[in-house]
């Protein structure tokens, strides 16, 4: 993980045999999967929720290590967040 610039950086990779060039994008399709028991939803939520906050994700083969690595970035508020509001609480009877 690192920042670089106006966004922060987090990048996983693996040592598995790694996913063909051809399939790096389709892996954050919805029900993509090369498993058989994968869903193929795992990566597109991943996508989903990046792209929500205005980043991206992306995927590339490890050479010649082999393996993949997916990487997450993400712009860098320029303001903090709000502080959501506490909900007024309910009287017991």
């Amino acid at each position: 993980c690192g920042l670089r610039g106006d966004e922060a950086w987090l990048e996983v990779q693996d040592g598995g045999p790694g996913i063909p060039v051809e399939d790096l994008e389709k892996v954050f399709l919805p029900y993509y999967t090369t498993k058989d028991r994968g869903t193929g939803l795992g990566l597109s939520i991943v996508a989903r929720i990046a792209e929500d906050h205005g980043g991206r994700s992306l995927a590339r083969r490890r050479e010649p290590e082999g393996g993949t690595a997916f990487r997450i970035e993400l712009p860098l508020a320029r303001e903090p967040a709000p502080t959501p509001r506490e909900l007024p609480r309910e009287k017991a009877s």
